[in-house]
């Protein structure tokens, strides 16, 4: 394989295998629907779409057009929902591509109606309705029933789905989203009482799938699980996921300093006494988080190392003291695990701040992917 200094590993299997795990906690006549956008949250949307399609998913979603066209070219024929906006300049493209837009309002459904007519080609949305998010979505009462009803009138246009988004599934008070699935029902069931029948209606997010079976309905929306990690750690964990992605480095430079010496930007860090410090050649600019700075820690040589100084650009620096053996080439696992030591998303997560969605999806495109099956790499995509 070509030498990478920085490297982020995607285990195929592994997304297979957390595909399968969702089926069975899913009705057989329930549709799964995978989350791709994002690039697939930093794990490659193709590679990922093609390996969950094959392993049980029915349709993705992505949050853009245009992550929706690059899965068509690629041959990809299944329904995709795209999750955001999109602009005018691009309902062309949309409608083109058969590509399932979210709809919100009248005025957006109007416009793709009409690009629809010109075109002479149908048009596929799905309604989103606002229960609790805030984001986007009609509102849930009469006014909004009646805003279906207009958006069902415009020619063209195929509404094949309605949907909404939990704010808090994943969180161990389910009471508010019981509350948003309420709203839901009043408006599919509505919705259904004025003729609009057959619509696929989907609400369960990953934090539902995993605690409340019963809001699976005609679809459910499978993201931060497909990637095996948890949504938080208020959720069921009985289900046997396998994280998809871990990130290597090499040593690229190791010294030893006296007492006394600043390390990095800032020189907020100084030695407490005669220390070894490696230099990876990681920064925030690989997606590394900078909060990392003299928090975070790494693993080398089976034994884990902290982070000193702050993290920079392009590099960062760690105390390897206690490694006498250490040496320029040596393996450090940024993200995963070497025995029974590991370094988590979610472990970068809280000492950054954040959470482990933003850890994965934030690698950047300068860093490889490596894809792996049965243990061996079969190709890797190099962006930058």
């Amino acid at each position: 394989m070509e030498y990478f200094r920085l490297i982020a590993n995607i285990d195929l299997d592994a997304i297979a295998n957390n595909i399968r795990q969702i089926r069975t906690k899913i009705k057989p006549e329930t549709k799964l629907l995978a989350i791709v956008k994002a690039d697939a949250y930093g794990h490659g949307a193709l590679e990922v779409a093609r390996v969950s399609l094959y392993n049980g998913a029915d349709q993705l979603a992505v949050a853009t057009c245009d992550e929706g066209v690059s899965l068509r070219e690629s041959s990809i024929g299944v329904p995709i929902l795209i999750l955001g906006n999109t602009v005018d300049a691009q309902l062309d493209k949309l409608i083109k591509n058969k590509l399932t837009q979210t709809v919100y309002s009248y005025t957006t459904a109007k416009k793709i109606s009409d690009a629809a007519v010109r075109l002479g080609m149908p048009a596929f949305i799905h309604i989103k309705v606002d229960t609790g998010m805030g984001r986007i979505g009609l509102k849930s009462d009469e006014k909004g029933l009646d805003e279906t009803d207009a958006i069902f009138s415009l020619p063209m246009l195929n509404v094949t789905g309605v949907f909404t988004h939990f704010a808090t599934a994943d969180e161990a008070d389910k009471t508010f989203t019981h509350e948003q699935y309420r709203r839901f029902r009043f408006m599919t069931d509505g919705m259904e009482a004025r003729g609009h029948k057959g619509l696929i209606r989907h609400c369960a997010n990953s934090g539902a799938i995993l605690d409340m079976p019963e809001y699976q309905l005609d679809m459910v929306r499978a993201g931060i699980i497909i990637y095996g990690l948890f949504p938080s750690d208020a959720v069921n964990k009985n289900i046997n996921l396998i994280p998809a992605m871990n990130v290597h480095t090499q040593v690229s430079f190791v010294k030893t300093v006296s007492g006394g010496t600043p390390i990095g930007y800032g020189r907020n860090y100084y030695t407490s006494g005669k220390t070894k410090i490696a230099t990876i050649p990681i920064g925030y600019a690989d997606g590394y988080p900078r909060l990392l700075s003299n928090k975070g820690k790494v693993i080398v040589n089976g034994e884990y190392a902290n982070i000193v100084g702050n993290i920079c650009m392009d590099q960062a620096m760690i105390d390897v003291t206690h490694l006498p053996n250490i040496k320029e080439g040596d393996d450090v696992i940024i993200l995963g695990k070497s025995g029974l030591k590991s370094v988590t998303a979610e472990q970068i997560a809280q000492l950054a701040q954040t959470i482990n969605y933003e850890i994965v999806c934030n690698f950047s495109k300068r860093v490889p992917r490596a894809y792996y099956k049965n243990g061996e790499c079969i190709y890797t995509v190099k962006s930058i």
